[in-house]
């Protein structure tokens, strides 16, 4: 492992174990490629405090309060609660997967700024590259429920 590396390694364990007492609220794009497919881009909003986090991508949003998982479908007004998987967290928060690769040994670059908040990560998969650029990141003081509650007549499926 280049020295380099373990510099990046490092800085996002520090980011990381950070997070544990801030709270961090930033939009990003996610970009997915494989070696020879059109890589497909994302874009959302993330909220996040340790492993609890408040994310709205596409057409869903998401919420983990350290103990149920809630994934909101507006455009069938569906709200489902689950008691989630380690890999259902890592597939919808995107620094508890950049950690898991981290720890698996693939290759993460991850880059702060001075405050240190997150600019940039790039993540490799085997063939798949995971790029994440971040906009406007910022540590806020406001007290946030990682929860998400459903309008009045909204179907709950509670699979907890």
């Amino acid at each position: 492992m280049s020295k380099l590396l373990l510099i990046l390694t490092a800085t996002l364990s520090s980011f990381l174990t950070g997070l544990e007492t801030k709270t961090l609220r930033t939009d990003f794009t996610v970009t997915i490629a494989e070696n020879a497919t059109q890589p497909l881009n994302l874009t959302g909003t993330i909220t996040v405090h340790g492993t609890q986090f408040l994310l709205s991508a596409l057409d869903y949003e998401a919420a983990y309060n350290g103990k149920t998982l809630f994934l909101w479908q507006p455009e069938i007004e569906e709200l489902t609660l689950s008691t989630p998987t380690e890999q259902e967290l890592l597939e919808t928060n995107p620094f508890l997967f950049a950690k898991a690769l981290n720890e698996a040994g693939k290759k993460v670059d991850f880059v702060i700024d001075d405050k240190n908040l997150p600019v940039r990560a790039q993540m490799i998969d085997g063939k798949t590259t995971y790029t994440l650029v971040f906009r406007n990141p910022q540590y806020i003081t406001t007290k946030v429920d990682y929860v998400i509650v459903p309008p009045e007549g909204a179907y709950i499926n509670d699979l907890r």
